[in-house]
């Protein structure tokens, strides 16, 4: 036969195994998980893809709203400074991206220069008024590239309009530009204490113009 305290042991065995068991289960489970949860979140749907179009999108509608601000005599010098810096977050590299800027009132004259230096020379304008619009917004689907990150194009048009002079003789310059600018969807591998994660992150590119009208 067996004793009283036999079977309390044997119970209480028992017991052990049942909480044991599921908490190997869950061990094993979560190691699973954390070896794919990288490749997981680097792994995009096309509904991924969509909604990162979409935001490229609306990042793009931002620099364009950023410009036309710091372009814009009617504010402060310290607010038009906020706007560079918000304007430049959104590129990968405003020291290395450039944008193709031309003279108001000649298509042959393009020269580029880096985002920062455009962003601040927008500041140094000598017109009286200055105007500048940015409008009809599109973007490609973004591609995989050999190096894993994503890219797209988005185009736009600009509007610039600037007056010079007083009331009784006005200089005014007007031209309209098509824009390129290249956006990247850039994969970002990080830690958070000995756990990897990764995340994409949209940045802006280079701008070129792609055509451009006079209407002076």
């Amino acid at each position: 036969m067996i004793s009283i305290s036999m079977r309390r042991q044997l119970r209480f065995s028992k017991c052990c195994w049942v909480f044991i068991i599921p908490a190997m289960l869950a061990n094993a489970g979560l190691a699973r998980a954390q070896t794919t949860t990288v490749e997981d979140q680097l792994h995009l749907t096309a509904a991924d893809l969509e909604g990162f179009e979409k935001q490229a999108k609306d990042d793009v509608k931002d620099f364009g709203g950023h410009v036309e601000h710091i372009a814009s005599k009617t504010y402060s010098i310290f607010l038009r400074k906020k706007y560079i810096g918000n304007a430049l977050a959104l590129f990968a590299d405003p020291d290395e991206n450039t944008i193709e800027v031309s003279v108001v009132g000649n298509t042959a004259d393009v020269r580029s220069e880096s985002i920062r230096a455009y962003l601040n020379n927008l500041l140094k304008l000598s017109y009286a008024r200055v105007d500048i619009t940015w409008y009809d917004f599109k973007i490609t689907h973004f591609v995989k590239g050999a190096d894993g990150n994503y890219y797209a194009t988005a185009t736009v048009f600009q509007k610039f309009s600037a007056t010079n002079g007083n009331t009784e003789v006005k200089q005014s310059r007007r031209d309209l530009v098509k824009k390129e600018i290249q956006v990247e969807l850039i994969k970002q591998e990080a830690y958070n204490g000995a756990q990897r994660f990764a995340r994409w992150e949209i940045k802006l590119g280079d701008i070129k113009i792609v055509q451009k009208t006079l209407s002076l």
